[in-house]
């Protein structure tokens, strides 16, 4: 097994989400997709409580799975279900991974979607059931 197919092996997308959300997803054909790349891994989450503002419950959400990346002695990367990345980031982390890096991505929460979202359209880029 060369290196890239043992990192492949060890690696998994987490979600954390309701147990319905996760039922949800198992029949969706890019999650379908995703399963074909990485193994998915599940945490379960609640939805938000009374006066739990959004930002908390993503915060609640982080701190899950940051909690199973240092459990798991694992490099973790948050993603955002609008996140673009360009062909060859994953295959970059993974060689600041390991070249012993210990950031090598932080995602900001963007602010709006209007500027970009009608040109990645226009360019055929976004496609019902299809990713980037």
């Amino acid at each position: 097994m060369s290196l890239d197919e043992s990192i492949r092996a060890k690696s998994r997308f987490v979600i954390v989400t309701t147990k319905d959300d996760w039922v949800a997803l198992q029949s969706d054909p890019t999650f379908l997709l995703l399963k074909r790349y990485i193994k998915p891994m599940f945490i379960q989450f609640t939805t938000p409580g009374p006066g739990e503002t959004k930002m908390l419950a993503m915060s609640r959400g982080h701190m899950h799975a940051s909690e199973a990346a240092f459990r798991d002695r694992a490099y973790g990367v948050y993603l955002t279900p609008d996140l673009v990345l360009s062909d060859g980031s994953v295959v970059a982390l993974q060689r600041l991974a390991r070249m012993g890096k210990k950031v090598v991505l932080c995602v900001a929460v963007r602010f709006s979607e209007e500027g970009c979202l009608p040109e990645l359209e226009e360019k055929g880029y976004i496609q019902p059931g299809k990713p980037m």
